[in-house]
């Protein structure tokens, strides 16, 4: 397989697969690997403009449904985080952000968990793809299923590296937010918040715990970008799935 990337949900985008529902049917060779179709370099190139494509509105919309699919929970762990005392448990506290505040309360601060989403899934693209090609640059003698498996591993815990320095910003935004709306204080939105932060202690105070992001998601990202490649190698080796089935196994 060739470069994949981290998305905000954990999962990896597909980029220039060597298996594509528009082409024709591929076969495995003796190695496990599958067989590339002869394309003409136009058609090469059409065929991996419409798959970048696909990887970024796979991309967008994946962000979006995990964002805002999510945030009303951790809407609601911040403030029993932050106020532990004014809530008995995780429905009253629910039920009471929604009866005194309003049902979109839930999903104040998204914004910049969007944005920050989206620009991880943009880093994490481009710089796994990066990553590849330098630890990969023997492919042409040896199989990428040949490489050795820490390989994967490496180019996941790099990748997390530069994800964690992207988010960093983004989620100082949403944490502050739902901090000042759990405390009572008046929300003046995203972008007063960051000139706030900015005047008071300087840019500098928009990457506030990056080393501890960076020691969570670097690990993290290394075993599952790694765990995923390796077992999409292994499924692609002794099975006929087709890629579909393939990526759904691994990253599930």
């Amino acid at each position: 397989m060739e470069s994949s990337a981290i998305t905000s949900t954990g999962h990896l985008s597909h980029a220039h697969s060597q298996h594509h529902p528009d082409h024709c049917h591929h076969g495995h060779n003796a190695g496990g690997e599958l067989e590339k179709p002869i394309l003409s370099s136009s058609a090469a190139s059409t065929t991996a403009l419409r798959e970048t494509t696909h990887d970024i509105i796979a991309s967008v919309v994946g962000s979006a449904a995990c964002v805002y699919t999510g945030q009303p929970f951790d809407t609601v762990k911040v403030r029993l985080q932050v106020n532990p005392g004014q809530f008995t448990s995780v429905l009253g506290c629910l039920s009471k952000t929604i009866r005194q505040e309003g049902l979109t309360a839930l999903w104040r601060g998204s914004s910049p968990a969007f944005i920050g989403a989206l620009s991880e899934n943009a880093v994490a693209f481009a710089v796994n793809g990066m990553i590849k090609r330098l630890l990969y640059r023997d492919a042409v003698t040896i199989p990428t299923h040949e490489q050795p498996y820490w390989k994967s591993i490496a180019s996941g815990a790099i990748t997390g590296v530069f994800s964690a320095m992207v988010l960093c910003p983004c989620d100082v935004a949403k944490c502050r937010a739902q901090t000042n709306i759990a405390n009572g204080l008046e929300y003046k939105g995203i972008p007063s918040i960051i000139r706030s932060l900015v005047q008071q202690r300087g840019v500098k105070s928009l990457f506030t715990g990056l080393q501890a992001r960076i020691v969570r998601d670097s690990p993290f990202s290394g075993r599952f970008v790694g765990s995923y490649e390796i077992i999409t190698i292994l499924i692609n080796e002794h099975t006929d799935l087709p890629d579909a089935s393939i990526y759904f196994l691994a990253g599930g």
